[in-house]
Parts: C-alpha cells; sequence; structure tokens
C-alpha cells in the first residue's frame, strides 16, 4: 500500500481504509501517548503511532510481538488487528501504524496482590524464549544518549561515570521482555485480568531487565518511600516461577539503576537524581526484598 499522507489527527477515512473497520465517531487522542481510539458498531480500538524516528524494522518487531504473544496464548496483551492488505502495520503519513483492540479497564490499584499477579505475569512473559527479534532498549544502546544528557546537568559528571560503569548483561538469561514493565503500562478489567500495553519497545533480551525494572522505578517513590510490601508481593511471585541464577541476583540492583538512571531526563531530574542517590546509600535494603534462593 502506497504511503499516506495525514495530518497529526488521523482522519476516519483513512483509518478505515487501511483496517477492516467502519467508525461510528472520530478518533480521539489518549492523553500522554501517541495514540488515538475509537468505536465502531461493535468493538473499541486503539490506533499507535510509531515514533517518528522508527523504522520498517521497528515497526514490524512493535506490531508482531501482539501476534506472537496471542499465538503463544498468553493472555496479558491486546490483540493486534491485520490492516486490509494482511499485514500488522501499516505507514500512515510520514510514519508506521498499527491497530489493536482496546482493552476494557482501569489502571491496577498499587496493592500487593496486584503486584503479586504481576510478578506471575512477568515471569510467564520471560519464560518465552523463541520471539524472533531483539530487545533495543539496554545500557550499551542508550549510553550514548545518556552521556550526552549528563552534559546538561549539575550532577553530570557523577551521572556520566555510573553510566559507563553499568554492565552490558548481554551474557545474562535471555528472554522476551517489555521494557517498561509496570502496572502504569496496565489495565485491570472486569475479569481481574490484568493487560499489559505498550508493547513498542518489547523483544528479546535479559530478563534481569525487567525484574529489575520496578525496584528503584516504581517500588522507591520521589519522595523517598520504599514500599517493600508491595516489591515483596512481586519478586516473591516472580521467583516461584523463575530461579534467578547467581549472577542475575547480584547484578539485580545494577540493572534497577540503569533504568533510574536512563528515566532522569523524563521526569524532574533533580528529584530522580536524588531518588538515585537514596537508592544507593540502601542498596541491602532495596535488595533484601529477593526470597533467599
Amino acid at each position: 500500500m502506497p504511503p499516506i499522507r495525514t495530518r497529526m489527527h488521523p482522519d476516519a477515512r483513512i483509518i478505515e481504509r487501511i483496517w477492516p473497520v467502519t467508525l461510528t465517531g472520530g478518533p480521539r487522542k489518549i492523553p500522554r501517548h501517541d495514540a488515538y481510539h475509537f468505536q465502531t458498531k461493535d468493538h473499541r480500538y486503539v490506533l499507535k503511532l510509531c515514533g517518528s524516528w522508527a523504522s520498517r524494522e521497528d515497526a514490524e518487531r512493535s506490531s508482531f510481538v501482539y501476534f506472537f504473544l496471542h499465538k503463544k496464548k498468553f493472555h496479558h496483551s491486546p490483540r493486534i488487528i491485520a490492516a486490509r492488505n494482511g499485514a500488522l502495520f501499516s505507514r500512515f503519513g510520514e510514519r508506521f501504524a498499527y491497530l489493536t483492540e482496546r482493552v476494557a479497564g482501569r489502571e491496577p490499584a498499587p496493592t500487593a496482590a496486584n503486584y503479586e499477579s504481576f510478578g506471575l505475569i512477568a515471569a510467564r512473559l520471560h519464560s518465552i524464549k523463541d520471539f524472533p527479534r531483539a530487545c533495543p532498549i539496554c545500557p550499551r544502546s542508550l549510553a550514548p544518549g545518556m552521556l550526552a544528557f549528563a552534559k546538561s546537568v549539575d550532577f553530570g559528571r557523577e551521572y556520566a561515570g555510573m553510566v559507563r560503569a553499568l554492565p552490558s548483561f548481554d551474557s545474562f538469561p535471555a528472554g522476551l521482555i517489555h521494557a517498561d514493565l509496570s502496572l502504569g503500562n496496565s489495565v485491570i478489567g472486569p475479569d481481574s485480568r490484568i493487560v499489559i500495553l505498550d508493547w513498542d519497545e518489547s523483544g528479546t533480551g535479559p530478563r534481569i531487565l525487567d525484574a529489575a525494572y520496578p525496584l528503584i522505578m516504581i517500588f522507591l517513590t520521589e519522595e523517598l518511600r520504599f514500599r517493600k510490601d508491595l516489591a515483596a508481593a512481586f519478586y516473591n511471585a516472580y521467583c516461584r516461577r523463575i530461579k534467578l541464577c547467581r549472577k542475575e541476583r547480584d547484578r539485580l540492583f545494577e540493572a534497577a539503576l540503569f533504568y533510574a538512571l536512563w528515566f532522569v531526563r523524563f521526569g524532574n531530574p533533580s528529584k530522580r537524581w536524588r531518588r538515585i542517590k537514596h537508592a544507593l546509600g540502601r542498596r541491602n535494603e532495596l535488595m533484601s526484598v529477593l526470597p533467599r534462593s
């Protein structure tokens, strides 16, 4: 299908031309996301626009993961809708886009019960070993951008030193990872099933990166409160399904630190840097939530 040029707000007629849907109203922007939702007579959908930097290969990986997970009977991701020509994604103006079902529900409350469920879901995801595309998120790929960011902040020298000291994780046990795994990227439906959203950066990679993501980013708040109860619920559930090897246990904190360093730029840098420094001083307390092997 030839490229279709669009304005920033997608036109219903163009969506209907590409996908086998008939809209009952115009698409509406989803706040804080490069995505739109709309309805047909019987269903609700989300049109996800890939980033302006995304290549065809990025769009193929981002859309294929939904199809792949459906085939694996992983029931914690939305279903993708193929285009009229059978493709999982399409050129949409100057960008690529794909269409998924819109899952009814709300963001799960940050409770121990939900994090226990989430730990089991993460372990199930990481047990999938044969996804054929690599996750693009790792210290090696993001280090150049992180080091460039270091030049813009007054704590840049210390920040850059931490970035350079990060291990690569390339030799660690791999599985299918999400790369932004949190309840904030999920919805819970009327049936209490948690569905994970935003699979754009997913792919095969070191499972320790996903497992470590919430340790600092979620369980240690920017107000420096450590939600030990939530962390223990998540890691106890996760480790019931996946036995972390020694080097994963030894480096889980560094994997959590990688994400905390990367995300400094996307919030209040001073507050997020303060959280990193706080975490470094309380490493043993944070790591105490890992069940004994």
